[in-house]
């Protein structure tokens, strides 16, 4: 997996290939952890989204910029409403094509735990 960043934290620019083992070593104070919890921050927020399509779009709210004139809660506040809002949609579209009983009592968990997605930026 290709992961790049720009302008996040004290890395101007960052280009990795992620295979297998990848090990990042640097100076203190270079960017790391920040790397780290961005990595982290996408994988925990892809788990939320089963199909192929959910991730495609929840990708693209990771390599869209957001405007650098937000605060960080305005920044995490429109990744968590338009993941809300991703997950709603497919939701709303599996309901809709649900054949069994079964589909639509899953589909209704899901919709109750919704609320309960929360993606935290630092």
């Amino acid at each position: 997996m290709r992961f790049q960043l720009k302008n996040v934290g004290v890395i101007s620019e960052a280009d990795m290939l992620l295979d297998n083992i990848t090990l990042i070593a640097a100076e203190n104070d270079s960017g790391k952890s920040t790397i780290g919890k961005a990595l982290f921050t996408l994988i925990n927020t892809m788990n939320y989204f089963e199909d192929e399509e959910e991730h495609k779009k929840v990708a693209q709210l990771f390599v869209s910029p957001i405007r650098a004139n937000l605060s960080l809660d305005e920044q995490e506040r429109a990744i968590n409403d338009a993941v809300h809002k991703i997950k709603k949609e497919s939701l709303d579209y599996r309901a809709r094509n649900a054949t069994d009983i079964s589909d639509l009592q899953n589909i209704i968990k899901e919709q109750s735990m919704l609320q309960k997605i929360h993606i935290t930026l630092s």
